[in-house]
Protein backbone atom coordinates (compact mmCIF):
# COMPACT_ATOMS: atom_id res chain seq x y z
CA UNK A 1 0.00 0.00 0.00
CA UNK A 2 1.12 3.74 -0.85
CA UNK A 3 -0.04 6.40 1.85
CA UNK A 4 0.10 10.07 0.39
CA UNK A 5 1.68 12.67 2.84
CA UNK A 6 1.52 16.37 1.95
CA UNK A 7 5.18 17.46 1.45
CA UNK A 8 6.79 20.89 1.61
CA UNK A 9 5.82 22.86 -1.13
CA UNK A 10 8.34 23.31 -3.57
CA UNK A 11 9.78 19.91 -2.61
CA UNK A 12 9.99 16.58 -4.69
CA UNK A 13 8.31 13.21 -4.21
CA UNK A 14 9.80 11.20 -2.12
CA UNK A 15 9.06 7.92 -1.57
CA UNK A 16 10.39 5.78 1.88
CA UNK A 17 9.31 2.27 2.34
CA UNK A 18 7.71 2.16 6.35
CA UNK A 19 9.72 -0.53 7.54
CA UNK A 20 13.17 0.99 6.78
CA UNK A 21 12.67 4.72 9.03
CA UNK A 22 14.23 3.53 12.17
CA UNK A 23 13.14 7.02 13.97
CA UNK A 24 12.10 11.00 13.31
CA UNK A 25 12.76 13.87 14.73
CA UNK A 26 10.60 17.26 14.86
CA UNK A 27 13.11 20.54 15.43
CA UNK A 28 11.80 24.15 14.95
CA UNK A 29 14.04 26.63 13.28
CA UNK A 30 14.44 30.22 13.88
CA UNK A 31 15.50 33.12 11.44
CA UNK A 32 15.41 36.35 12.60
CA UNK A 33 11.56 36.51 13.26
CA UNK A 34 11.15 33.47 10.60
CA UNK A 35 10.12 30.20 11.61
CA UNK A 36 10.65 26.77 9.76
CA UNK A 37 9.60 23.70 10.94
CA UNK A 38 11.82 20.48 10.23
CA UNK A 39 11.41 17.11 10.37
CA UNK A 40 13.71 14.14 9.92
CA UNK A 41 13.05 10.86 8.71
CA UNK A 42 16.11 8.06 9.72
CA UNK A 43 15.89 5.35 7.39
CA UNK A 44 18.29 1.98 7.28
CA UNK A 45 19.91 1.04 4.25
CA UNK A 46 23.10 -1.66 4.13
CA UNK A 47 23.66 -0.94 7.87
CA UNK A 48 24.16 2.52 6.94
CA UNK A 49 21.66 5.14 8.50
CA UNK A 50 20.53 8.39 6.25
CA UNK A 51 17.89 10.60 6.46
CA UNK A 52 15.47 13.18 4.77
CA UNK A 53 14.68 16.25 5.94
CA UNK A 54 11.25 17.82 5.30
CA UNK A 55 11.33 21.62 5.59
CA UNK A 56 7.41 22.97 5.92
CA UNK A 57 7.10 27.12 6.81
CA UNK A 58 3.10 26.73 7.46
CA UNK A 59 3.47 25.28 11.20
CA UNK A 60 -0.39 23.13 10.36
CA UNK A 61 1.01 22.13 7.15
CA UNK A 62 4.16 20.09 9.30
CA UNK A 63 1.53 19.24 12.06
CA UNK A 64 -0.50 17.20 9.50
CA UNK A 65 2.41 15.86 7.75
CA UNK A 66 3.93 14.98 11.40
CA UNK A 67 1.06 13.07 12.81
CA UNK A 68 0.09 11.20 9.83
CA UNK A 69 3.54 10.00 9.87
CA UNK A 70 3.75 9.30 13.47
CA UNK A 71 0.15 7.35 13.66
CA UNK A 72 1.55 5.46 10.42
CA UNK A 73 4.41 4.11 12.50
CA UNK A 74 2.60 3.13 15.98
CA UNK A 75 0.63 1.24 13.40
CA UNK A 76 1.98 -2.79 13.41
CA UNK A 77 -0.39 -3.46 9.87
CA UNK A 78 0.81 -0.46 8.23
CA UNK A 79 4.86 -2.00 8.39
CA UNK A 80 5.05 -3.27 4.69
CA UNK A 81 2.96 0.33 3.24
CA UNK A 82 5.31 2.84 0.97
CA UNK A 83 4.54 6.59 2.34
CA UNK A 84 5.14 9.20 -0.26
CA UNK A 85 5.92 13.01 0.41
CA UNK A 86 4.27 14.94 -2.16
CA UNK A 87 4.78 18.56 -2.41
CA UNK A 88 2.02 20.74 -1.89
CA UNK A 89 1.19 23.59 -4.39
CA UNK A 90 -0.39 25.76 -2.04
CA UNK A 91 0.17 25.79 1.78
CA UNK A 92 -3.13 24.84 3.79
CA UNK A 93 -2.79 28.08 6.26
CA UNK A 94 -3.80 30.17 3.31
CA UNK A 95 -7.17 30.60 1.42
CA UNK A 96 -7.56 27.85 -1.40
CA UNK A 97 -5.06 25.90 0.20
CA UNK A 98 -5.78 22.50 0.40
CA UNK A 99 -4.57 19.36 2.80
CA UNK A 100 -4.04 16.14 1.11
CA UNK A 101 -5.85 13.39 2.69
CA UNK A 102 -3.91 10.36 3.74
CA UNK A 103 -4.92 7.82 0.38
CA UNK A 104 -3.87 4.45 0.86
CA UNK A 105 -3.79 2.79 -2.71
CA UNK A 106 -2.77 -0.75 -3.77
CA UNK A 107 0.16 -1.59 -5.07
CA UNK A 108 -0.02 -4.45 -8.01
Amino acid sequence: MITIIQGPIGSSTTSILLCEITRIEAHTLTFFEEKVYNFYVFVEKAAQEYFYMFSYKQLQDFEQAHKQLTSLLKDPQAQDHTIQIVPSLMPAAEPGGAILPTIAVPEF
